[in-house]
C-alpha cells in the first residue's frame, strides 16, 4: 500500500511541478529572453487564465489538448525538448529540458504505481516480486528478505 502512495504522490507531484513551469516559469523566461522589462510582463496568473496570451509564445497552445489525444505529440517540442547541456543565458539546465524531465517522471511514477496491490488485490505484491527475482549468480535471488525488511 506503502509504494502505490508514494508513487502517486511522486507521480502528481512531479505532474504539477511540470504544469507550473510549462504555464509560468516558461513563459516569464521567454519575456526576460526578450529583454522585456520585468515591470512589464504580465502577472503568472494571467497566463494560465489566457490561453491566447501563452499561444502568442509557443503556437502550439492554441490547439489545446487536441495533439495530446490524437498522439500528435511532437506539436509539444518547443516546450519539452532534450537539448542537453547549458543554456548560455543563465549558466543553468535548460528550463525546457527540466520540463521534459518532470513530465516523464510524473509519467513513470503514475504507471508504476499502478504495479503494486492495493486493498483491492489488482497488482503484484512486494513479496512476490522479490521472491521472483533469481539472478544467474544469486541463486534463490531475495528469498527471505521481504522478512527481514519488514
Amino acid at each position: 500500500m506503502l509504494n502505490h502512495h508514494l508513487a502517486g504522490l511522486l507521480g502528481l507531484g512531479s505532474l504539477s511541478w511540470a504544469g507550473h513551469q510549462v504555464h509560468v516559469s516558461l513563459p516569464i523566461n521567454q519575456f526576460l529572453y526578450a529583454g522585456v522589462d520585468p515591470k512589464e510582463i504580465p502577472l503568472p496568473h494571467e497566463f494560465i487564465l489566457n490561453r491566447d496570451l501563452l499561444a502568442l509564445l509557443y503556437p502550439s497552445f492554441a490547439e489545446g489538448a487536441t495533439p495530446f489525444f490524437t498522439l500528435n505529440w511532437s506539436k509539444y517540442a518547443e516546450f519539452l525538448t532534450f537539448r542537453g547541456g547549458l543554456d548560455p543565458g543563465t549558466g543553468g539546465l535548460w528550463l525546457t529540458d527540466i520540463v521534459h524531465h518532470h513530465l516523464a517522471i510524473a509519467i513513470l511514477f503514475l504507471v508504476a504505481g499502478h504495479m503494486y496491490r492495493t486493498n483491492w488485490g489488482i497488482g503484484h505484491g512486494i513479496k512476490d516480486i522479490l521472491e521472483a527475482h533469481k539472478g544467474p549468480f544469486t541463486g534463490q535471488g531475495h528469498k527471505g528478505l521481504y522478512e527481514i525488511l519488514t
